[in-house]
């Protein structure tokens, strides 16, 4: 009988509501009688987020740096004639994405873009540096009357333990991005509520892998 009078009235405050010109709270309004009546815990906002797994995030920072550094490799590489035109314009493409920006994929999955972008500022900066001490070899190499060491190595050196260091980096954050950006959004771990319509404790644990 009670289950009865409590959905009679619910369907009664719903059609109230609807001919009022408010469906919304029609809706509301029934869900929060039956939710009074038999003691229905109220399901949390954060439920209805995507949680970010670090698995995940790993896998796209190695897919997004490795595969598009192979094919282009691979396609500069491929023929025995001079690379040039599209093949050229496509291979270096890929490696570029692949060197640069595939790395701090992980990171981006997870939201992180201060750590995805300041590993993409690193390995730009280390990539020019590279790039001028290149420059100032060939530049020496061609001088006849240079003596000395050939310049720009240190500079090089660093430029390339800037590239390789900040892609590991990269790569080895992404996981750590994800549990941050759970925990930021309650998405992991234990999380303890209260719902004061139906005066029910809620606890809730979330585990990511």
């Amino acid at each position: 009988m009670k289950f009865f009078n409590t959905v009679l009235t619910a369907v009664v405050l719903f059609h109230s509501n609807v001919l009022a010109a408010d469906p919304d709270s029609a809706a509301s309004a029934s869900v929060v009688l039956v939710r009074n009546q038999y003691n229905v815990p109220a399901v949390p906002d954060q439920v209805t987020m995507a949680m970010k797994k670090r698995s995940t995030a790993v896998k796209r920072a190695l897919v997004h740096t490795f595969l598009p550094l192979g094919a282009g490799i691979a396609l500069m590489t491929a023929g025995d004639s001079t690379v040039e035109g599209l093949q050229l314009i496509t291979s270096l493409t890929l490696i570029t994405y692949g060197g640069l920006v595939g790395p701090s994929m992980g990171n981006f999955y997870a939201e992180d873009y201060v750590t995805g972008g300041v590993g993409i500022a690193m390995r730009i900066a280390g990539t020019l540096m590279v790039g001028s001490a290149i420059g100032q070899a060939m530049a020496f190499g061609n001088d006849d009357d240079a003596e000395g060491s050939t310049p720009g190595q240190t500079m090089g050196t660093v430029g390339v333990l800037m590239v390789l260091g900040s892609a590991a980096y990269n790569i080895f954050t992404s996981a750590a991005s994800a549990d941050a950006y759970n925990t930021k959004h309650g998405l992991t771990g234990f999380s303890a509520g209260y719902d004061p319509v139906s005066k029910t404790a809620l606890v809730g644990v979330q585990l990511t892998f």
